[in-house]
């Protein structure tokens, strides 16, 4: 997989589950991040570090914080995934080869763009070797079409949807809209996973490899999305749901507990935009004004005690305890799972990806408010934390959508 911290954990249990039953786990990861992942000590992995992050990465980056979300940011992430395999293939090739040209017993690779993993899918699924399809991105989406799971482009928000409008099933032109967005993304993932971001694939002598035949032939898809949470859609008996399920066991560390249960508190609002929000990016309108924090304490000077700082927060825990009152994310899947789980109202700023149709799912479904990244204000930000958290009806549409997990 490629720079995808959450992924990894999403996968962990999965992966623990074979560990404990006797089974080799190994976990290929790319990026240029400076240490990788802290797995347990019965799973082995290849850590591969990148020198940088692919141009086209970070062009993404930066413009993602002014642009509207589109589909064509599908393909700049799936080029960064193929330059990402042609720089380890160039500059590693010794720890690159010794994965790919393992015999594995299955294969389970991550659909987000990880034109490495596709790479070992590919290789395994022509010795004979099951594959898991892992998703919880765009792709999804239109592999649903592809095999027929999916609901009508028409009948959802589209998965690059502009924040400015609000989707609306019963405007002919909302759908039309929609479904004129899936069509195009539908394309784009064609054009960019079959076509363009090839560099690498071919670098590995593959000549036919088709990300759909890749679907298509894995014996098992496990889906970390919650795209049914606003109507039913057929599914298959190798399709596994996994989004659908609330972990609520989660304990709260000590001195999280201690700030959260803190008797003068009227309860916890939690922050927090994930680990790819790339907060350098963002424009002086945001950081100055709206969020100044951007990961430099010293821009918030004599903050109270009832603000606590901190690079790491165990959001699950955070959103499962019942002093918390609200919470302001970028939206991304694992957010909005958690704040269903927890039945937390939730105030959304999507910055790219599929994190707009998720909040314009979340507001169709009636549990948040969504911020536009490139008009949003303090004042809308205070005026939209006021409403979920003095409204109970947030909260009431909460708990319908938990009955469904």
């Amino acid at each position: 997989m490629h720079k995808s911290t959450s992924h990894i954990i999403t996968m962990m249990p999965f992966a623990k589950r074979l560990a404990k039953d006797g089974h080799q786990v190994h976990f290929l990861e790319t990026h240029s991040n400076p240490k990788p992942f802290k797995y347990p000590p019965d799973i082995n992995y290849t850590y591969i570090r990148l020198k940088e992050e692919p141009n086209s990465a970070h062009s993404y980056l930066a413009l993602t914080w002014e642009n509207a979300p589109k589909s064509l940011d599908v393909g700049y992430a799936w080029m960064a995934g193929d330059s990402a395999l042609v720089e380890i293939l160039k500059n590693h090739p010794n720890q690159t080869r010794k994965v790919l040209d393992e015999d594995w017993d299955m294969v389970v690779f991550d659909e987000i763009f990880s034109v490495t993993s596709h790479a070992l899918a590919y290789k395994a699924t022509k010795n004979g070797r099951p594959t898991v399809y892992f998703s919880t991105s765009a792709p999804v989406y239109i592999t649903d079409y592809y095999f027929s799971t999916g609901t009508s482009l028409a009948i959802r928000p589209a998965i690059q949807h502009k924040i400015s409008t609000t989707f609306d099933v019963e405007s002919f032109m909302s759908r039309l809209q929609a479904f004129a967005n899936g069509v195009e993304l539908s394309l784009v993932v064609n054009l960019f996973s079959n076509y363009f971001a090839q560099e690498g694939i071919k670098r590995l002598g593959i000549e036919d490899f088709s990300y759909f035949g890749l679907a298509r032939d894995s014996s098992l898809h496990y889906i970390d999305s919650l795209n049914q949470l606003l109507s039913p859609a057929p599914t298959t008996t190798d399709r596994l749901d996994i989004a659908y399920f609330c972990d609520k066991d989660e304990k709260l560390p000590e001195d999280y507990r201690k700030f959260v249960e803190d008797p003068a508190s009227k309860g916890t609002i939690l922050i927090a935009f994930g680990s790819n929000a790339q907060w350098k990016f963002a424009p002086k309108r945001l950081t100055g004004s709206y969020f100044s924090f951007n990961g430099v304490p010293e821009q918030l000077p004599n903050l109270g005690n009832h603000v606590l700082l901190t690079e790491w927060a165990p959001q699950k825990a955070l959103l499962l305890h019942n002093k918390t009152v609200a919470y302001v994310s970028h939206g991304g899947i694992k957010s909005l799972k958690d704040a269903v789980c927890g039945g937390v109202p939730v105030v959304f700023m999507p910055i790219f990806a599929e994190q707009s149709y998720n909040a314009e799912m979340s507001r169709a479904a009636g549990f948040a408010h969504v911020l536009d990244k490139t008009s949003a204000t303090a004042a809308q930000l205070q005026t939209s934390l006021r409403d979920i958290i003095g409204n109970k009806k947030y909260r009431r549409a909460l708990h319908f959508m938990f009955a469904g997990l």
